[in-house]
């Protein structure tokens, strides 16, 4: 009887010891990843894949070196995440994805995911982390101060100072926890901002981004081919099927209409023909060009009067509320 118990006692101690041994390799080479990660990072931030930034070696001196869009894993953290679908959506800001290079991150994001060895790993993981970075420094100025440097040859308008240090209030965002809501409010503040932004980020979940147009003549011309040439525009721009019925016709275009700022009558009238005779590219580009202006503005104002030539509006700030 004595025999069955101590053979018993030998596998539960054998088991036991099995249990703690995994339980701490896995932790030790968890430690171990983290710890190579932040010596190379540091040691190899200046020599791997030069990105000659001032604004870069700045923030990573204020950072002592940390990475900030990096997890335990070796793979994008939530915030990295976060700030990928932002650039990737430029558009809906009337800035170009591939000016913040989304393709290299992308490429950089697929290494990482099948390399296996530690080394590797490390290596893209510190590229991305600069990648990334650099990206936030070139999209924040944009949203801030626009696109172009220089708007003399372009208007009269006196242009607002860049004065924001991006290293500092990146550090400041990531002690904050709130990188990204931080990023965007980089952006102008003014409410007819907003609601063009707002307006071009709605627009651009439906619409098509295509640089066709068809010529749409006015219903008073010809009645027959205005209508032919309506319903392959309104196609063109994704607000009708090609298979739809007349009723659907007119919801569509009355829906056009209101998007653009015309009398929703459901007429192919001038103004309504000249609309639909753009390309849907050619509607992007007018938002992306608005908020680029916008970006060049000072900030007005607490009290101010607002003349809405177009729409004959005069509207008065007063305090936080527009009459």
């Amino acid at each position: 009887m004595k025999f069955p118990l101590y053979f018993a006692l030998i596998v539960i101690g054998l088991v036991s010891c099995t249990e703690q041994r995994k339980t701490k390799t896995t932790l030790v080479s968890k430690i171990d990843h983290l710890d190579k990660f932040a010596v190379n990072f540091k040691e190899n931030y200046s020599n791997t894949f030069q990105f000659n930034s001032k604004d870069l070696d700045t923030f990573y001196f204020l950072n002592s070196h940390k990475s900030i869009w990096i997890n335990d894993s070796l793979q994008l953290n939530n915030r990295g995440e976060d700030f990928i679908k932002i650039i990737s959506n430029a558009r809906a800001y009337g800035l170009d994805p591939k000016k913040y290079s989304i393709d290299s991150i992308n490429v950089s994001i697929l290494k990482l995911q099948k390399l296996n060895k530690i080394g590797k790993r490390i290596d893209i993981a510190t590229l991305l982390e600069k990648q990334l970075t650099t990206s936030y420094f070139k999209f924040g100025k944009h949203l801030n101060y626009g696109i172009i440097e220089n708007i003399d040859s372009i208007t009269t308008l006196t242009r607002k100072e860049f004065t924001i240090d991006l290293p500092k209030y990146l550090e400041e965002s990531y002690k904050k926890d709130s990188v990204i809501n931080y990023l965007l409010k980089l952006q102008p503040q003014h409410e007819m901002y907003q609601s063009l932004q707002n307006g071009l980020e709605t627009y651009l979940q439906n619409a098509s981004f295509s640089k066709a147009n068809n010529k749409v003549i006015s219903f008073r011309i010809d009645s027959v081919q205005s209508y032919k040439q309506a319903r392959n525009s309104l196609v063109l721009h994704n607000y009708l099927s090609k298979n739809s019925n007349e009723l659907e016709f007119d919801k569509a275009l009355k829906k056009f209409q209101k998007d653009h700022g015309l009398k929703p009558d459901g007429v192919i009238g001038k103004n309504t023909a000249i609309a639909l005779s753009k390309s849907p590219y050619y509607f992007y580009q007018s938002a992306a060009v608005s908020l680029e202006r916008w970006r060049w503005k000072q900030p007005w104002k607490e009290h101010y009067i607002f003349v809405n030539i177009p729409s004959y509006k005069l509207r008065i700030k007063l305090h936080d509320t527009l009459q």
